[in-house]
């Protein structure tokens, strides 16, 4: 399913980055039309997008022993 995801973020980037350049090159130089985004790193956030899915799969091991203390599997037996 990770594999999946990864497939699913590298076709999610390419459709933005045709999407980005289809917007850039419609866009003309005037008063009220211009490029909201200057570079494609403010239109997609690859590295946020690929930072979701590496932590639904590979969650950090402090915030998973919080999480169980939290939920009423501490030490304290409340």
């Amino acid at each position: 399913m990770e594999a999946l995801d990864y497939r699913r973020l590298d076709e999610l980037h390419a459709q933005h980055r045709v999407a980005y350049l289809v917007f850039a090159a419609q866009a003309k130089k005037g008063k009220y039309q211009r490029p909201v985004y200057k570079k494609f790193d403010q239109f997609f956030d690859f590295e946020r997008e690929e930072a979701k899915i590496r932590r639904k799969y590979h969650p950090d091991p402090r915030f998973t022993e919080l999480s169980k203390h939290m939920k009423g599997g501490g030490a304290h037996g409340e």
